[in-house]
């Protein structure tokens, strides 16, 4: 993503780290509109944390309306910022 992108992450407020952190690397990984798709799996791997607290995240993430997901069938959920 760009870096206007990337700045405006890091100006984001969220209630832990670990949310800051997910939320900067889906930021790192978007295209042009904003858009991503990695694994609840790779998004562990890189923070360094279990998938669920990942789950728990990207609630809070959807409930603050910093992201929107749209679940897919099959394959891996797509993230917009």
């Amino acid at each position: 993503m760009s870096i206007q992108g990337l700045n405006w992450c890091i100006k984001q407020k969220t209630d832990t780290p670990t949310t800051k952190l997910v939320l900067f690397i889906l930021s790192n990984y978007a295209d042009e509109v904003g858009s991503c798709y990695p694994s609840e799996k790779k998004l562990a791997e890189l923070v360094g944390v279990s998938d669920r607290q990942i789950r728990r995240c990207l609630t809070w993430l959807v409930d603050n309306k910093l992201i929107t997901i749209e679940h897919r069938k099959g394959t891996s959920n797509r993230y917009f910022m």
